[in-house]
């Protein structure tokens, strides 16, 4: 009979063990997806931005020509 209250302590002690590391982790992965909820749209502008300038670098790497799209310098009459 003891034998048996030393295993069932012993299970009781590794359960106990493996929840607080599935508490631990779940804890670590709600502040994980709380900081890409509050973040998204600065994430999703900046993913465009660079899809963007990489299809205008795939654009040039083709030969493209982009000089034309630059905007015009201001001249002064003196």
């Amino acid at each position: 009979m003891s034998a048996t209250l030393i295993n069932s302590k012993e299970e009781k002690g590794a359960k106990q063990k493996e929840a607080m590391a599935t508490a631990q982790f779940l804890s670590e992965t709600h502040g994980d997806c709380d900081w890409l909820l509050s973040n998204f749209d600065m994430r999703k502008t900046a993913r465009a931005g660079e899809v963007d300038a990489l299809t205008k670098a795939k654009a040039v790497l083709s030969g493209a020509d982009f000089s034309l799209l630059q905007s015009a310098a201001v001249r002064r009459h003196a």
